[in-house]
């Protein structure tokens, strides 16, 4: 007899009294089984590994990540320029775009006047 047969028998068969139990354990093995194949990347729809990377970057090593695309000071002071010429030069967006300088005063040394010169 084939073990396909058997399962089926066992699980579909009316006659079977337990049938409902063997449904429902059979239920749990074929969500384990399936769970399972996930994990070990046997499904490649479930891979989450690349999922948890912060969008728009590249993973060099474990939790370090580098943006695809680099940005330099100048592509940013031309970014800040153009933020300044259409919202206004008080606007709320003009003022969000700049980076926050007070984590500066919990570090140590004199950095009064590299806050004073940023992106100014």
């Amino acid at each position: 007899m084939d073990l396909s047969y058997i399962w089926y028998n066992l699980i579909f068969n009316p006659m079977n009294p337990n049938r409902l139990i063997l449904k429902g354990h059979f239920l749990l093995i074929v969500i384990v089984l399936g769970l399972s194949a996930c994990k070990t990347a046997l499904i490649p729809v479930c891979d989450i590994s690349k999922s948890q990377n912060p969008p728009g970057t590249v993973e060099l090593a474990p939790n370090l990540f580098i943006d695809k695309t680099e940005i330099t000071n100048e592509n940013y002071r031309e970014f800040i320029y153009w933020t300044r010429q259409v919202y206004g030069e008080n606007a709320k967006e003009v003022h969000q775009i700049y980076p926050d300088t007070t984590v500066w005063d919990e570090l140590e040394g004199h950095l009064e006047a590299i806050a004073s010169k940023y992106l100014h």
